[in-house]
């Protein structure tokens, strides 16, 4: 999950999201300072991925995007259009994807906001938070 209480990342751009801090891995196959989930030796196979994220800005929020990469190429992608009415919003998106060893797997959002700082929280409430595990 994100540990620190708000991040402050570019608005209307894709950026990883910063997963710094670990409750359960019991492979050491997330690394916390690449934000990242690689898929260690003998572990390719069927996972369930979730992540989630709250955010927006201090005033107003346009659209927000949330997106799971594998490498480079999204597995699942989501936008939500609030037409400027929203300041703030949770977030969460989730996919069953086949995996091979070290496939690398990120999560990033895109916050659009019409005014005010751009911003996603964090801490150890867990507002912002990632987790998978293999299916088969």
């Amino acid at each position: 999950y994100f540990g620190s209480n708000e991040a402050n990342p570019s608005d209307a751009t894709w950026t990883t999201i910063q997963y710094d801090t670990e409750d359960i891995d019991t492979d050491s196959a997330f690394d916390t300072s690449a934000y990242s989930f690689t898929v260690p030796v003998g572990s390719a196979g069927v996972y369930y991925l979730r992540a989630t994220f709250k955010g927006g800005t201090t005033v107003t929020t346009a659209e927000t995007g949330m997106r799971i990469r594998k490498d480079s190429t999204d597995l699942v992608n989501t936008f939500n259009n609030f037409r400027s009415n929203v300041g703030w919003s949770q977030q969460e998106i989730s996919c069953i994807a086949t995996l091979a060893e070290g496939d690398v797997i990120t999560a990033e959002l895109n916050i659009d906001g019409t005014s005010g700082t751009i911003f996603y929280n964090g801490g150890t409430a867990r507002y912002t938070n990632f987790f998978g595990f293999k299916l088969l």
